[in-house]
């Protein structure tokens, strides 16, 4: 257990010191800020406006640093030659995956918390300047965004397991992330009439296996007050532990002639 602690901790420290999460929250604030400023000469409200822009923010960009640096993670350690300190240790397969994957995770998780800390300041300085009064329901899209990085952070995980180029890892993750959000457009595809058999059962298999990432999509109603129900809650939790136990577990296995992480 300290093993993967170590690793864990190593690999999130790494993540988080770099000045690429401090890039990623100014990047974000200034979005926020463009979609503020835009929001106040539109018809609709400025608020929701600045709300839909820093939750579209804090879930795109905190996903987008997971992805471009959590696809090198085993490409680093190569190219530093760390990965044979750590091998030449009584450190296994286990450990060496699972503390990425929480390292990882974690190091997403904290951009996703600050996002929303900045959101959230951002939001109450226009309260004040506007001399309104707005609700806190938009945090509520925070666990749902939480719960689909940890999919994300299983996903390159998953695929770091066979192939160390970070460019494949990159694109392969974001290709699903992509059409995770859009799964729910698949059975309607399919109920086209001119399709035919191969692809339904191509399309159909596909529906099944990719991660339904639209089910985490709750900022939408958010901004406007609507709490989504508990049982949605639950049920993304369930389907997150199932989904990201179930790529993990895989990623164990040993792979004879894969990469550096075949034994």
């Amino acid at each position: 257990m300290m093993k993967l602690y170590a690793i864990a901790l190593t690999t999130y420290l790494e993540l988080v010191r770099s000045r690429s999460l401090l890039a990623f929250l100014a990047l974000e604030l200034a979005v926020i800020l463009v979609a503020a400023l835009f929001g106040s000469v539109t018809i609709g409200d400025q608020l929701v406006v600045t709300k839909n822009f820093g939750l579209f923010c804090a879930s795109f960009f905190s996903i987008l640093f997971v992805i471009i640096f959590g696809s090198a993670l085993l490409e680093r350690e190569v190219s530093r030659k760390t990965i044979y300190n750590i091998f030449s240790k009584p450190v296994s397969r286990s450990h060496f995956v699972l503390g990425k994957f929480f390292g990882l995770f974690t190091a997403g998780a904290t951009l996703l918390f600050l996002s929303f800390v900045l959101l959230a300041i951002t939001v109450t300085f226009f309260d004040l300047f506007s001399k309104s009064d707005s609700s806190l329901f938009y945090l509520s899209s925070f666990p749902f965004m939480l719960l689909e990085l940890l999919i994300i952070s299983a996903v390159i995980i998953f695929f770091s397991s066979f192939t160390v180029t970070p460019a494949l890892i990159g694109l392969f993750t974001f290709a699903i992330f992509l059409a995770g959000r859009n799964a729910e457009y698949i059975p309607l595809f399919l109920a086209g009439e001119h399709i035919s058999e191969l692809l339904k059962i191509v399309l159909g298999s596909t529906y099944y296996l990719l991660p339904h990432l639209n089910l985490y999509t709750v900022s939408d109603k958010a901004v406007y007050d609507i709490l989504p129900s508990f049982n949605h809650l639950l049920w993304c939790f369930l389907y997150t532990f199932c989904y990201s136990l179930a790529l993990v577990c895989i990623s164990l296995i040993p792979r004879r002639g894969s990469n550096l992480l075949s034994y």
